[in-house]
């Protein structure tokens, strides 16, 4: 090759290079400075959807059980054809790159050049309520510039999901349905308005009970004790466990303390007092570890104090107490009520009654006590020269393991022989917000300790925020929510969605968690999912896109087959403001998505024994409540702003009527403090005060309530159901609600009814509040329709035919 050659070669190489070169610097600078992006597309026909699910959900109807795909979903919800070609043609001539339609062609994710987002929106800051915290953020609304409007026509709201430098983790781009939710919330106004003004009315006609719901603080203490748990341990070492029991008067008031050498404890306002305690526990299989222990008398007095004296002599020298028990001993509390009655009783660990508010707890770690523990409670029994004293109801201490749970809701007994049958998944997906993680060791140890073998539980991730399982950082939560639905459902395959606050700083994020969700494929698609969480705020001060586009994907989960089992909340029907004070609303406060009507949800029941005035005892069940020792309040009412569903119209009525007929003069509510023409919730209520999880770090054993218990729970008993129904050819349960209420009419029994309670109080150590919910015959926002029977339910489900 001739030198003029060579150098001309190299020269148109050199050329080459350094322009694919350039080439390449360009395009990395295109993918840089690019956004990705989601477009949520204008939604036709959910009014379509809804009347399709009442056509297969109900199991009256004759097309019961013919779930939709998901591109059924996608005919009948998306833009048409040729629109989402022309805004897939826009985006692209935009210079999106990496276009993706998502699985019910009602989102579109890409990514977008940072100058051309510029020009579709412009940014404005805003803040925004989530919880207790206000978070600051981006809005992006959409401009003027020409070139947008063929995107802009076609899309309702969008997001930039990658991380920015505000204070929220992501911004929401643009908020396009913002004229139809003004709309909205000019209704909303008008009616708090209108609540505001009747209640204003109602505190004129009672001044005292107004100011406490208006105040947020606790104005009540004369007539209601702060609430302490019936008993809870104290301390164990070596030598036995320290028991603080606090005895019960009638009506559940907590009885006080007077310096009688044989009676201690009076009731107060009555001339009652408690004479004996009897702290007993029945071991199923050895009946030489049982255990009934009675204190009366002198032996009364030695262990008994006033809340005072057992915060300066017993609190004040005990680091476990001092750990566990120092809200009692605040300022305020002793202030309020120095005279509650105490016993701080010492036992033998491993030959003595030993066990604390979660019974088994130590039983199972401390002492020599089989895997089934049959009953055991603290009582007290009282004496009056009244003629007309009323039987005394007390506490019952049976904690929620797994053999109480099967044996309370006719669940049958574990068998390990059952096959799992890998088309009934199960999922526990506590929604965006929390460092959601598991320890798979620990979901061991807990199924060994009750007898059952281990289960495989897979890791699932949300396709829009995929989050790695981290076993090294579990949490009680997801613990608590694999523990119950194992247990319970272990012959079910089990899924776990991990996830973290990185990716869920606002409401408008935990959207995109759902969407999510609903982009899992039809073979991946769990049929039962189970959330442990809910917003603190109000449903009438959420933002009014979200709640509708939350919706959306829950209707969109319900055709699709899928139970959506939501916790309904701990902190009753008007408690927990949202600026951190555990005060009371002056109106009913009801939660989302808890109140959404197209999910499950779940709500609280703690057991109750009843004391006959025969010494007949028997085993009853209440709402969970924080002044009855539940720890929490379950959470019940009625939206603010979703009407009444399908399928609970009569249930709802039934409930109205007996309201007015018992509360003649509407106090319990007051007119205006609550929607009766809203979505009541909860649908059922199980139980929710008192559940061993354990945990490695440190090894333990870890005592929780809340109606987090109470939704896992039942998401199992629905996941049992379609293993019976599947097995037998027939299609799962799916959105269940509608075969519950048609249930609790033609099957009553297959309920256990609640009609003792009310969820008028907050959670523990906080205020009770004036507004709240009596138990009432068959539905009440309360407690549902009460605690459902596995045996009852199977019998019913198993008798409809209607197939896809």
């Amino acid at each position: 090759m001739k030198s003029s050659q060579f150098l001309r070669y190299l020269c148109v190489s050199i050329f080459i290079v350094l322009f694919l070169n350039r080439r390449v610097e360009a395009l990395d600078n295109v993918n840089s400075g690019s956004k990705p992006v989601l477009f949520q597309l204008e939604q036709r026909n959910i009014e379509v959807l809804e009347d399709i699910l009442k056509e297969i959900s109900h199991p009256a109807k004759p097309n019961y059980g013919k779930y939709l795909k998901a591109e059924d979903i996608a005919s009948i919800i998306s833009p048409p054809e040729d629109e989402l070609r022309e805004l897939i043609g826009a985006l692209e001539s935009l210079g999106a790159e990496s276009i993706h339609l998502h699985r019910t062609r009602d989102y579109i994710s890409c990514r977008l050049p940072s100058d051309t987002f510029n020009k579709l929106f412009r940014r404005e800051e805003t803040e925004e309520h989530v919880g207790a915290e206000k978070v600051r953020m981006a809005i992006y609304k959409p401009s003027t510039d020409p070139v947008a409007q063929t995107v802009l026509r076609n899309v309702k709201l969008a997001y930039n999901l990658e991380e920015s430098s505000s204070d929220s983790r992501h911004h929401l781009l643009a908020a396009l349905g913002s004229r139809r939710r003004e709309e909205i919330s000019q209704k909303i106004s008008s009616l708090m308005q209108q609540s505001s003004e009747k209640f204003e009315t109602y505190r004129k006609r009672n001044p005292h009970a107004a100011e406490n719901v208006l105040g947020g603080h606790n104005d009540l203490s004369p007539f209601l004790p702060p609430p302490i748990p019936l008993f809870s341990t104290l301390s164990t070492s070596d030598n036995g466990f320290y028991l603080l029991v606090v005895p019960v008067c009638a009506d559940n008031q907590l009885s006080h303390y007077r310096d009688d050498s044989k009676h201690p404890f009076h009731c107060p306002n009555t001339d009652v007092s408690i004479e004996q305690i009897v702290i007993y526990a029945k071991d199923a299989h050895n009946a030489s570890l049982s255990v009934e222990k009675a204190f009366y008398g002198e032996e009364l007095k030695k262990y008994s104090y006033s809340l005072k004296k057992w915060c300066k002599e017993v609190y004040e020298s005990n680091p476990v107490a001092l750990m566990n028990y120092g809200g009692y001993c605040e300022k305020n509390v002793l202030d309020e009520s120095p005279d509650i009655g105490v016993m701080v009783v010492p036992l033998p660990g491993t030959s003595g009654a030993f066990f604390d508010e979660y019974v088994p707890i130590q039983l199972y770690s401390k002492t020599k006590f089989s895997h089934d523990l049959e009953s055991a409670y603290v009582a007290s029994s009282g004496s009056s020269s009244a003629p007309t004293a009323e039987p005394y109801t007390f506490m019952y201490g049976q904690a929620d393991i797994p053999p109480v749970v099967r044996k309370s809701y006719d669940i049958p007994p574990y068998d390990k022989k059952l096959p799992i049958n890998h088309n009934n998944t199960i999922m526990a997906a506590i929604g965006c917000g929390l460092n959601y993680f598991f320890n798979p060791s620990e979901l061991d140890y807990f199924l060994h300790t009750f007898g059952q073998e281990s289960v495989h539980v897979k890791i699932i991730e949300n396709p829009l925020f995929p989050v790695k399982n981290n076993p090294e950082e579990p949490g009680i939560e997801p613990s608590l929510d694999i523990e119950q639905q194992s247990s319970l459902a272990y012959m079910s395959e089990h899924y776990f969605m991990p996830s973290n606050t990185k990716h869920c700083s606002t409401y408008y994020e935990n959207i995109l968690y759902y969407v999510g969700i609903n982009e899992l494929s039809d073979n991946h698609l769990p049929l039962v999912i189970s959330q442990s969480s809910a917003f603190v705020t109000p449903d009438n001060l959420l933002p009014l896109d979200f709640v509708r586009g939350t919706n959306v994907e829950f209707l969109k989960l319900a055709v699709r087959g899928v139970t959506y089992a939501v916790s309904a909340g701990d902190w009753g029907a008007s408690g927990r403001y949202e600026n951190g004070n555990f005060g009371c609303y002056p109106y009913m406060a009801p939660i989302y998505p808890a109140s959404s009507p197209f999910v499950t949800s779940v709500g609280a029941s703690q057991p109750l024994l009843q004391i006959e005035a025969n010494g007949e005892k028997k085993i009853l069940t209440q709402v969970c409540s924080a002044d009855q020792g539940g720890i929490i309040t379950g959470g019940g009412g009625h939206s603010w702003v979703q009407e009444i569903p399908f399928y609970q119209t009569k249930a709802v009525a039934d409930y109205q009527r007996q309201l007015y007929q018992v509360n003649k003069d509407n106090l319990f509510p007051p007119n205006g403090s609550y929607n009766p023409h809203g979505r009541g919730y909860p649908d059922v209520a199980l139980f929710g005060w008192n559940t061993p999880v354990y945990t490695e770090e440190p090894p333990q054993w870890v005592g929780v309530g809340g109606t987090s218990i109470s939704a896992p729970m039942f998401a199992a008993m629905v996941s049992m159901l379609n293993y019976e129904r599947l097995s037998r050819g027939m299609p799962p349960m799916g959105f269940i609600n509608p075969f519950l209420y048609y249930a609790a009419e033609v099957m009553p029994e297959a309920f256990i009814d609640i009609t003792i309670g009310n969820n008028r109080c907050t959670e523990f150590g906080y205020p009770c509040c004036l507004l709240g919910f009596p138990a009432l015959k068959g539905w009440d926002p309360a407690s549902g329709l009460g605690s459902p029977l596995y045996e009852h339910l199977l019998k019913l489900a198993l008798n409809y035919q209607s197939f896809a």
